[in-house]
C-alpha cells in the first residue's frame, strides 16, 4: 500500500514537472523569438538607412537625379543599370563569375570590372572554375 501511494505521488510530481517544463519552454520560445525579431528588424533598418544614405550621397556627387539613369538612357555610358552596379561596386567590389559563362564575363567587363587573375574551383555536381572580377574605381 505504501508503495502504491509513493508511485502515485511520484507520477503526479513527474506530470507536474513535465507540464511546468512545457509551459516555461513555450513561454521562453515566444519571448525569445519576439525579442530576436525586434532586434534584427532594428538592425536591418539601420543598415538599410546607412546604405540608402551612402547611395544618395554618391548619386548627388555624380550629379545623377533620383532615378538610376539620370538624364541618360539605360544603355548610355554612365547611366541606368551600369551606374547602379558601379555605385554598388563602391561598397562591394568583387564579383565571381563561372569561367565558362562568357556572356556574363563580357557583361561585367563592359561595366568596368577587370579579371584580377584570382580563380577558385567549386563543386556543383561537377568541378567548375570561378573567376574573380573587380571594379577599378
Amino acid at each position: 500500500m505504501k508503495n502504491r501511494i509513493a508511485l502515485k505521488l511520484l507520477a503526479y510530481f513527474a506530470a507536474a514537472l513535465l507540464l511546468f517544463a512545457l509551459v516555461s519552454g513555450v513561454l521562453f520560445r515566444a519571448l525569445f523569438t519576439r525579442q530576436t525579431m525586434e532586434t534584427k528588424k532594428a538592425e536591418m533598418l539601420a543598415r538599410a538607412t546607412s546604405l540608402a544614405d551612402t547611395l544618395s550621397g554618391l548619386l548627388a556627387e555624380n550629379g545623377e537625379s533620383g532615378r538610376m539613369g539620370g538624364n541618360q538612357g539605360a544603355g548610355a555610358a554612365g547611366g541606368g543599370y551600369g551606374t547602379y552596379v558601379r555605385l554598388l561596386g563602391m561598397l562591394e567590389t568583387d564579383v565571381w563569375v563561372l569561367d565558362e559563362n562568357l556572356a556574363a564575363r563580357r557583361f561585367y567587363e563592359k561595366l568596368g570590372f577587370v579579371h584580377d587573375g584570382v580563380d577558385k574551383e567549386i563543386k556543383l555536381g561537377k568541378a567548375l572554375r570561378e573567376c574573380r572580377y573587380r571594379i577599378r574605381l
